[in-house]
Parts: C-alpha cells; structure tokens; sequence
C-alpha cells in the first residue's frame, strides 16, 4: 500500500497555501488509489470498480477519515482508510491532531 499511497499522494497546503511537508490524498487522487486497492485486494473491476468508488457509501468512507474536514486524507490515516474500503475493521483515528 506505501507504493500506492506514495504514487497518489500530493503535498498538503497550510491555512497559508504554503507546502507543510505533510502528504495527502484528494478525493481526486484518493478513487485511483482506491482502485488499485480493490483491484487487488477484491478483485474488483470494470464498471463494478468503477460504479463503487462514485457511489454514495466509498463518499461517506472517504468522509469519515477526512477528519479536519478539509477535503483530503491524511497518508498517515490512509492505510486505515484502505482497510474499511475493503471491508476490514480498523482501530480508529491516528492522526486527528491539527
């Protein structure tokens, strides 16, 4: 998953819109990682893969570790994000600090 995270990943902005070092996934990036995912780890694809990360529930996952309400995931909590999209349990929130 590091490879797939580091391959979508973009830099984050502060308040300022200056780089602040850390990475972080879009909703733009974070569905074609999502995609290599569930290709590997589901088997999903197709209009099937495609049809699940523009549906309702991968938004409301992609909601749930966005947890600044900022638009993005953080790398960090990505790995935990990648489980739920899947369907594993996860152990909450690691990065909720600011």
């Amino acid at each position: 998953m590091t490879e797939v995270f580091h391959k979508y990943s973009e830099l984050a902005k502060d308040s300022s819109d200056e780089v602040n070092g850390k990475r972080v996934l879009t909703p733009w990036t974070a569905k074609y990682a999502a995609k290599d995912i569930l290709r590997e780890w589901k088997g999903l694809k197709g209009d099937e893969l495609n049809d699940y990360v523009e549906s309702e529930q991968y938004g409301k996952i992609f909601k749930e570790f966005d947890y600044q309400n900022a638009g993005v995931l953080d790398q960090r909590d990505a790995y935990f994000w990648a489980r739920k999209l899947v369907g594993e349990d996860y152990e909450g929130p690691i990065s909720s600090e600011n």
